[in-house]
């Protein structure tokens, strides 16, 4: 990893969001799990790109629960090394207690990570947080978690982020979320995020948006607060500018990548398997007809260009 590279990517997103939350906006940060993708959401002019663990989960047909550290460094660094986006990470649990902890940051970090999700889900993570059961860990273990990336990052312009489940984990609730995340924000994270997802069922009755404003509410004014954003089940689509208006700082799709590809590629391969041929005519994921300007978006990001440019300086003429 460029060591110089990754110090202004970090230096590069501590001032965007400062500028972006000092003016009032929202900064979107689209889902990616390779780099491709990362380099399709540079090309089309965002500031950051998030490795979500549900979506690189996907991506290597593992799930979250079962992605590992090694993994997980290892495509940060695949995704680093082709885009000059500062990645926020998504960390997990940490992969154990503190003295783990701190060493996921500084891996993750050396990988090119900007900003690091630490979370205070159970350690280790299960499945059945994808059935809507989920479990929490003690206060006092998240915040030894949230000490320890702290206190363990190499440079002061690698950000932590933390992120709490009380809002649908048994014996949470609203309150306690709004506890945890100020209480990190004490122990010195630069962003705090709450996972408020209406598709599992919740100790608190309060409706998604009741409960998004009032832990809003309850937090700092100068917080940066991040929400999660992209169709799901349950939440009306807001824009980025109604997310600012609410407070919000970040907004983050995290799932949009992996089901949209899933999607998009079925609607190709489903109609060849069935009828024998691809689909002539419809969507899949981009109008048929339009598949030439799609497969030159692709040589553009990647960039041919820019390869053949090179190739023509320096290949041997016949």
């Amino acid at each position: 990893m460029n060591t110089e590279l990754a110090a202004t990517k970090r230096h590069n997103l501590k001032a965007a969001l400062q500028g972006a939350v000092s003016s009032g906006k929202a900064f979107a940060v689209p889902g990616v799990f390779d780099p491709l993708g990362a380099r399709l959401v540079e090309h089309l002019g965002f500031e950051a790109a998030f490795l979500g663990g549900w979506v690189m989960g996907s991506h290597l047909a593992v799930t979250e629960p079962l992605m590992t550290l090694t993994e997980t460094a290892d495509i940060t660094a695949k995704v680093s090394a082709r885009t000059s986006l500062p990645l926020f990470v998504d960390a997990g649990a940490g992969w154990g207690e503190a003295v783990h902890v701190r060493r996921t940051i500084q891996e993750l970090e050396r990988a090119g990570a900007s900003v690091i999700q630490i979370e205070d889900q159970y350690f280790p993570k299960r499945m059945e947080y994808h059935a809507g059961t989920e479990d929490m860990c003690s206060r006092e273990e998240f915040i030894r978690r949230i000490r320890a990336c702290v206190e363990g990052r190499q440079s002061q312009d690698t950000l932590v982020m933390a992120r709490t489940d009380a809002t649908k984990a048994r014996g949470g609730s609203v309150d306690e979320a709004i506890w945890r995340l100020n209480a990190a924000l004490d122990a010195g994270v630069d962003l705090v995020m709450p996972c408020i997802n209406p598709a599992v069922v919740s100790l608190d009755d309060m409706a998604v948006e009741e409960q998004r404003g009032k832990i809003r509410r309850g937090l700092p004014d100068s917080a940066v607060v991040v929400a999660l954003s992209g169709y799901l089940p349950g939440q009306r689509q807001l824009s980025l500018q109604e997310y600012a208006e609410e407070g919000w700082g970040v907004v983050m799709y995290p799932l949009i990548p992996a089901v949209t590809f899933v999607g998009a590629l079925a609607s190709v391969y489903r109609p060849l398997k069935e009828t024998g041929q691809l689909p002539a005519e419809g969507a899949i994921g981009y109008p048929v007809e339009d598949h030439p300007q799609m497969q030159a978006l692709v040589e553009a990001i990647l960039p041919y260009d820019e390869l053949l440019d090179v190739e023509g300086d320096l290949a041997t003429k016949s």
